[in-house]
This record gives C-alpha cells, sequence and structure tokens, in this order.
C-alpha cells in the first residue's frame, strides 16, 4: 500500500471528522502555507498492514476555534492546551477514519497523538501524500507517511 492510496479519501475523512464533533466544514482544498509558524501539529504511528504515521496542524486561531467547537466553549475561553488537546483527538479520529475507509478488514494499532513540530519528508526517503484544507475559519494540514510502500 502507498500514500497516493489514502489520497481520495483526505477531505472525505476531514469533513466528516469535523462536521461530526466540531460543527465545521471543510470548503475544499486550500493552497500550501508559506510558513506554519505558530501551528500547532499533533502526530501519530499506526501499526498494522501498513505502518506508518499521520499528522494535521493548524494556526492557533484555527486550533482554538475547532477546539471552542468540539468542547462547546466560547473561543475566547479555549486554552492553549485545550486547543493542543482538541488537535491530538481530531488527529486520531480522522486517521482512524482514514484507516478503516481504506483497510476496513484489517486491525490497526495508534499510539497516542503528540504535540509535534512540523517537518518536510525528506526527498525519497518517504512515501507521504499531504493537503491543506479551508476551513470555515482557516485551514488544516493533514498528512500520511507509509513506511516500506508494498
Amino acid at each position: 500500500m502507498r500514500a497516493s492510496d489514502f489520497d481520495s479519501l483526505f477531505e472525505t475523512a476531514i469533513s466528516e471528522v469535523l462536521e461530526s464533533m466540531c460543527f465545521t466544514s471543510t470548503c475544499g482544498e486550500g493552497g500550501e502555507e508559506a510558513s506554519h509558524e505558530g501551528w500547532i501539529f499533533s502526530k501519530l504511528h499506526f501499526r498494522g498492514s501498513p505502518n506508518g504515521s499521520f499528522g494535521i496542524g493548524a494556526p492557533l486561531a484555527t486550533a482554538q476555534s475547532i477546539a471552542a467547537n468540539f468542547l462547546g466553549e466560547d473561543e475566547d475561553e479555549v486554552t492553549h492546551t485545550q486547543a493542543v488537546e482538541v488537535i491530538c483527538e481530531i488527529a486520531n479520529m480522522t486517521c482512524g477514519t482514514l484507516l478503516a475507509r481504506v483497510e476496513p478488514q484489517h486491525t490497526f494499532d495508534l499510539t497516542t497523538p503528540k504535540l509535534d513540530l512540523y517537518t518536510e519528508p525528506v526527498d525519497g526517503l518517504a512515501d507521504r501524500v499531504s493537503r491543506t484544507f479551508t476551513l470555515d475559519d482557516g485551514v488544516l494540514h493533514a498528512w500520511i507517511e507509509i513506511k516500506d510502500p508494498q
């Protein structure tokens, strides 16, 4: 399995999770951000068939908006810690949704999502697909990387 096998499902999985859990919708793919400075990124690893990692990130203001909707709070009441925790949970739910769609008959072990720094793949060393989506209140970047693609 290759990362490109997930490509067509990215927006569907992200939309499903954000709409059902955060009452936020995607407005299609957006342009790639020039800088990810000030963003909150979450990353987790999965083991199964295939093995790999998944991550999402958003600017702090977008993360706080997503968290406010998820938690049923006002945006100005959402702490940085809560925004991080919600982005981690959104990463977990979106990764699970993607894996279940591509390999519904397989079981996967997912690690606990962690706050992470965004890193670009080293050319030629990673089988990776990434997309940036425009949301109602900002943008969200997501990527999946497959280890030892078949």
